[in-house]
């Protein structure tokens, strides 16, 4: 493709980025959407095996879609993965399925296994260009994409996964990095497929610098850790030159946005606006492995903008009607978008081209909007810390810590929360949360493990009342915080094999399968 073509493609931005501006002030643009979306699912999904099975019909309403067809999760799913793996068709879209999604495996360790159509990788490319347009619409202009995309992604480590039948097996940013038409790729997106594919994290990172260093990348979008942990390596090795450069502008002078995807805003974000330079743009968007769901939009409004025309149908479960065991019997309870609220917990239900069929991902979000639907995104069910009936989500607690460590100016790098059960009695748990924290070295003014604690207590009462019922009735009592050295956690990440790549750290988790493994490794005496 010539050269001349480029400028041809930067007014088309900017003509679109108008135009999603405007979208964008469209009230209920989202909900008629949604409303085209299912229609055109069923017609595919009715001549599937499972779909059959199910008795999905093409002419079924929305309202007997949710009344006859059952919710499903990844358990459900695995079966139909595995035949799909073996070459089968036609079984949850039609045609052959050439490639599965893994997911980071935060939740169990291990990753799951979703499939990928080429209806679905449409559905993926059309939820990554929502997603830019997103930003170049808060930037006020193409400006994030007059150079280059930098993708960050992970590639999934095989002895990771169950590969008993030759299919390509990659992460969702590793699958944008690679799945575009060349002509796209050779003027837009870094760092290439052969450099994205591989699964050598430091390697892959010293190649990307040796590719991109004297190349104009004006955006870089992937998972928060990862792009710390890019940042910090590149900036590593360039800082012998006789200009060491200390942010990502210093390489890179055109850079205009850092675009965040699969994790929440807590500490590390601090550190990436630090990092990156005072003036790059960093972009929320919130992406999982079964569907783009939502990115930061223009304004101040708090909330992500949910991307309700991507080819994917939303339905939201109440967190308190949940019940894992019977799934089966709660399919009227889901809910879709014209029928949602503000301030309710939901776990995200989806239908997708990809196959799935009322999935129950895991993912929860809140609304804090409904024309047009912003939701914010609260953590994982099973991530959710409820040991002693909190239910508190990763969200809650990111909040908590950052907001008093912003207001004591303690610069926070990176924490994790357990619980610490003391009793247990006619099956009701006693005990606190621990808190693992790390502040960045150089800290000047380190407070001590029981100031944190008793401000972190207060914060929570005033802002969950489940938290704070519990702490009153006494099964929780206040907690219990740890500070540990710092690059304790990157330690733990490098001894563990997750640093890097896809991996992520859970913030949370119902138990102590992080917290046991820090304190065998921690620098100081157990209580």
């Amino acid at each position: 493709m010539p050269n001349f073509y480029k400028p041809l493609l930067n007014i088309a931005g900017d003509w679109f980025t108008t135009l999603t501006r405007r979208r964008l002030q469209q009230k209920r643009r989202a909900t008629k959407a949604q409303k085209r979306t299912l229609p055109v699912l069923l017609k595919s999904l009715a001549r599937t095996t499972r779909g059959q099975e199910q008795g999905i019909d093409d002419q079924m309403s929305p309202g007997d879609f949710r009344q006859n067809i059952p919710l499903s999760n990844h358990r459900d799913l695995e079966p139909w993965i595995q035949r799909i793996k073996s070459g089968e068709s036609n079984l949850l879209w039609p045609g052959k399925c050439q490639c599965v999604a893994a997911t980071a495996g935060t939740t169990t360790g291990t990753p799951r296994l979703v499939p990928v159509t080429a209806a679905m990788q449409s559905s993926y490319a059309a939820g990554n260009r929502a997603a830019l347009l997103h930003a170049t619409a808060r930037a006020g202009g193409v400006y994030p994409l007059l150079g280059r995309v930098l993708l960050l992604g992970g590639n999934v480590p095989t002895n990771q996964l169950q590969e008993d039948a030759p299919m390509a097996i990659a992460d969702l940013a590793t699958l944008a990095a690679v799945q575009h038409p060349e002509w796209i790729a050779r003027h837009y997106f870094e760092p290439g497929s052969r450099i994205a594919l591989r699964r050598d994290w430091d390697t892959m990172v010293e190649r990307i610098l040796k590719r991109t260093r004297q190349r104009d990348i004006t955006l870089i979008a992937g998972n928060p850790n990862w792009l710390f942990a890019f940042a910090k390596q590149i900036l590593k090795s360039t800082s012998s030159g006789e200009k060491p450069k200390k942010t990502l502008l210093g390489i890179w002078p055109n850079l205009r946005s850092l675009a965040m995807t699969g994790d929440f805003p807590g500490p590390i974000w601090a550190q990436l606006k630090k990092i990156a330079g005072r003036d790059v743009m960093l972009h929320e968007v919130f992406a999982t492995t079964e569907a783009i769901v939502a990115a930061q939009g223009p304004g101040s409004l708090p909330g992500l903008r949910l991307l309700a025309e991507t080819g994917v149908y939303y339905e939201f479960l109440p967190v308190d009607d949940y019940a894992p065991a019977n799934l089966a019997t709660l399919s009227a309870k889901a809910v879709p978008l014209d029928e949602v609220e503000t301030e309710i917990n939901y776990l995200l239900v989806l239908t997708t081209p990809a196959g799935l069929v009322r999935h129950v991902s895991g993912d929860v979000v809140s609304f804090t909007a409904v024309n047009p639907p912003r939701i914010l995104p609260m953590g994982q069910i099973d991530l959710r810390l409820n040991t002693f009936g909190e239910n508190l989500f990763t969200r809650d607690v990111i909040q908590a810590l950052t907001d008093l460590c912003r207001a004591k100016k303690w610069p926070l790098t990176i924490f994790h929360v357990a619980p610490l059960i003391s009793r247990s009695e006619l099956g009701v748990n006693y005990g606190c949360h621990e808190w693992w924290i790390e502040l960045r070295a150089g800290t000047v003014d380190t407070p001590t493990g029981p100031i944190i604690a008793a401000d972190l207590d207060q914060r929570l009462q005033d802002a969950h009342e489940g938290y704070k019922r519990r702490r009153w009735n006494g099964n929780l009592e206040a907690p219990y915080v740890r500070l540990v050295m710092p690059g304790a956690f990157e330690h733990w990440l490098r001894h563990h094999q997750k640093w890097g790549g896809p991996h992520k750290l859970p913030i949370t988790r119902n138990d102590r399968e992080i917290a046991d493994s820090l304190a065998e490794m921690a620098r100081f005496a157990k209580d």
